[in-house]
């Protein structure tokens, strides 16, 4: 209110500032974040987010189908529970620590289903940072690679069953 010397009012003091253009830029976040989310869940890749004390934040549907477990049985744990327990303590405090000073960690690594099976999966790790550039967590995408080592070792053993057989051919050819 305005007052005069009297101290009545006479009238209103009113300040407006034009909020369409933050309002516009807002949809647009929600429209990225809808995306972003719509991409992650769309991936066929396992993408596990955690917190910086190792807690699962996000899961998406692949993960729970490589894993078994639903997002629900896994939001708020350890990212252990997807460990069986010979990945030591050791190598988890390894690649947390690589993770936070390169930006990321990349290798393979075994992992277990809920059902218990063990699997070898191909991991790539990334920090989460927050607007002042500081860590606040970890997004790690990861594949079963199950099937690829597989086709490798029967490439493996293919190989040595050619070199045997042209070895075999070699020495047929040295007696004739």
């Amino acid at each position: 209110p305005l007052k005069d010397e009297k101290g009545e009012v006479n009238g209103l003091l009113v300040v407006m500032e034009d909020v369409s253009d933050l309002a516009k830029l807002e949809d647009e976040i929600k429209e990225s974040g809808r995306y972003l989310q719509k991409l992650i869940e769309a991936s066929p890749y396992c993408i596990v987010s955690s917190n910086l004390k190792g807690e699962i934040i996000s899961f998406n549907k692949e993960a729970e189908r490589t894993y078994g477990f639903t997002a629900e049985e896994v939001l708020g744990k350890q990212t252990t529970v997807l460990q069986p327990k010979k990945v030591t303590p050791e190598k988890n405090k390894e690649i947390y620590e690589v993770m936070l000073k390169m930006d990321g960690w990349e290798g393979e690594l075994p992992n277990i289903r809920k059902n218990g099976e063990i699997f070898p999966t191909h991991l790539r790790t990334s920090r989460i940072l927050d607007d002042q550039g500081k860590p606040v967590g970890l997004i790690s995408i990861s594949q079963d690679i199950t099937e690829r080592n597989k086709l490798e070792q029967e490439l493996n053993e293919y190989t040595l069953r050619l070199e045997r057989s042209n070895q075999l051919k070699d020495l047929f050819t040295d007696i004739m």
